[in-house]
């Protein structure tokens, strides 16, 4: 072998002794690297960046890094975590309307609720008393316009009056006794309406509790509604429980169909008005009279208006029954005839008003003279 072939040879063998070295070296530093803690990051690696790394990796004969497929494989499970955490939170979330809703159910005894935070369908039950109520509320405001009209009227009845008192002009009150009837009463009224007359009736417990819209309608135009009684009984004979039961049944029934409770009280027959134990029991002044019809005798018209022609006078109390169809049929001639003398017809309250009379409980008063 010549000189320059000796040195070609060597330059060559020194060659691939350095590529094996450095093949040598990168396959030590690879080693090195796998035997150390993998560290896995979650960023995602350049594509040329891994060919490149295979391709060195297969260069010198090494398997290529598995640190990509480990960093994928993290990846997942840490999205895994995370989707697990968000369906637990729904859960949860949902176990809880769940709860609330039969909650609700059982605190407000509702069957039902369609939405969280919608307003709970009424129970039949509910929707009955709902409209119970309505019509109470309607009810009760129905008669407060109708006591406030009563007011009214009262006002300006008592500035007539106290004219036709200043004037000189006489004053009656008629008074009826036992109804209201449905037969006669609203043909009595509609004569009063027309003669524009007010009056004072001394009604029944039994009678009213049957039409008491009789009895209002008497008071929304005006006139007086006062106690005869519940039963009509004879207080003259009547023990002190019997008499407070009369009194207490009749102001439930005032109550509960006129919205209050009698001022006034006639006893049945005019007895027992000096009884101790009425007038410590009535709890209201008593109202005799003073011109009696006698119209439950004669059941004639033209007697009564013949009786009242005769015996009325200034400041008289005038008693009639106004469950006789012959007494409704004089009442007309009667008003006719007094008013053409220069009567004022005003209630029993009106009258002793007129006549600055404060009445008192358990006192009977027959007439108001001035």
């Amino acid at each position: 072998m010549t000189e320059p072939q000796k040195t070609k040879t060597k330059k060559t063998e020194k060659t691939g002794n350095q590529k094996s070295e450095v093949r040598k070296a990168k396959a030590k530093e690879i080693r090195s690297k796998k035997s150390e803690p993998e560290i896995i990051i979650l960023e995602r690696t350049k594509p040329e960046a891994k060919k490149k790394s295979e391709a060195e990796a297969l260069e010198i004969g090494v398997e290529p890094n598995n640190t990509e497929q480990a960093r994928t494989d993290s990846r997942k499970v840490t999205w895994g975590i995370l989707a697990g955490l968000v369906m637990v939170g729904i859960g949860l979330t949902a176990w809880r309307v769940v709860t609330w809703q039969g909650n609700y159910r059982r605190e407000n005894g509702v069957e039902q609720v369609k939405e969280v935070g919608a307003e709970p369908e009424m129970t039949e039950e509910e929707k009955a008393a709902e409209a119970e109520r309505q019509r109470q509320a309607e009810l009760a405001e129905q008669e407060r316009q109708r006591q406030e009209e009563i007011a009214r009227e009262r006002q300006q009845r008592a500035e007539q009056i106290e004219q036709a008192s200043t004037s000189g002009r006489p004053l009656v009150a008629l008074t009826f006794d036992d109804g209201p009837s449905g037969a006669t009463t609203p043909r009595l009224l509609d004569i009063l309406k027309e003669k524009n007359v007010k009056v004072t009736f001394f009604v029944l417990g039994g009678m009213l509790s049957a039409r008491p819209d009789i009895s209002q309608r008497a008071e929304a135009e005006g006139h007086e509604v006062e106690s005869h009684t519940m039963t009509h009984k004879n207080l003259e004979k009547a023990t002190p429980g019997e008499i407070q039961w009369e009194v207490a049944s009749m102001n439930q029934v005032f109550q509960e169909k006129l919205g209050h409770v009698p001022k006034m009280t006639r006893p049945p027959y005019g007895n027992g008005i000096r009884r101790a134990e009425v007038t410590q029991n009535i709890g209201t002044p008593m109202i005799y009279w003073s011109v009696d019809t006698e119209d439950w005798r004669s059941r004639n018209a033209a007697a009564v208006q013949e009786r009242i022609r005769q015996d009325a006078y200034d400041g008289a109390i005038i008693l009639m029954h106004d469950i006789y169809p012959s007494t409704v049929d004089a009442v007309a001639g009667v008003i006719d005839e007094l008013r053409a003398r220069g009567y004022e017809f005003v209630t029993v309250e009106e009258l002793a008003k007129a006549r600055g009379v404060e009445m008192v409980n358990g006192v009977t008063y027959f007439n108001f003279k001035p």
